[in-house]
């Protein structure tokens, strides 16, 4: 399967700047968004599992604590680990236990973590969800971000859906609906690269956000 490039990308960006006339203009001011790829493994999948309905900022401390414990992580060593010590990094017990169960069923070799490389989209889905804690969001992590799919829409992240409302000037929209979902037709076939767009736009209009008010008391009499 093709694993996302950076010339792949500046293709990609071309292509939905001539579908889409919002990320057009985004692009000719901020410029290409971030690769930000991973390696395709277990230490990857574990940092998605910590970014779960957490904060950034959380998601990150966290799992710089889990760092501390090996340069790189591995499932024989997280197997090997105590419940307590990985509470101690601020995971939950549900995330532990996921943790730890998924790193059991690699060692055992019931789980090919890197057999997902050959599977299609759909099927890395199907074979990562049937894993305790890998719902579809954290499948389609793991394909943008560690496996580099071009044409991953998560419409169940809310990142993404708060950048298309931003920088779309939409309504309202919830996670996962019809509405998101029917948008990411126009992106195909480079709707991960679209995502980034859209994640993008938040993190700089979250930046945006903060420096505005200084500003305002910066000119007070």
């Amino acid at each position: 399967m093709a694993k996302l490039t950076r010339e792949i990308l500046r293709r990609g960006v071309k292509h939905l700047a001539k579908k889409d006339n919002d990320i057009k203009m985004f692009i000719s001011k901020y410029g290409l968004p971030h690769l930000r790829l991973r390696a395709a493994n277990f230490e990857s999948l574990v940092q998605i599992i910590c970014s779960q309905q957490v904060s950034t900022v959380v998601a990150s401390t966290i799992f710089k604590r889990i760092q501390k414990l090996e340069k790189q992580l591995s499932p024989e060593f997280i197997s090997g680990l105590s419940v307590e010590t990985l509470r101690d990094t601020g995971l939950s017990y549900s995330k532990v236990g996921y943790i730890k169960g998924i790193a059991g069923e690699i060692v055992s070799g019931k789980f090919n973590l890197r057999g997902l490389s050959y599977l299609s989209d759909e099927e890395v889905v199907l074979e990562m969800s049937k894993q305790k804690g890998i719902g579809r969001w954290t499948s389609q992590m793991y394909l943008i971000f560690a496996l580099g799919r071009p044409d991953i829409w998560p419409i169940n992240d809310l990142g993404v859906v708060k950048g298309i409302i931003g920088l779309k000037k939409l309504e309202q929209f919830e996670t996962g609906s019809k509405e998101i979902s029917n948008l990411g037709d126009m992106y195909r076939p480079w709707r991960s690269i679209a995502a980034r767009v859209f994640w993008q736009y938040q993190n700089i209009s979250k930046v945006v956000s903060k420096v505005e008010p200084q500003l305002s008391n910066s000119v007070r009499d």
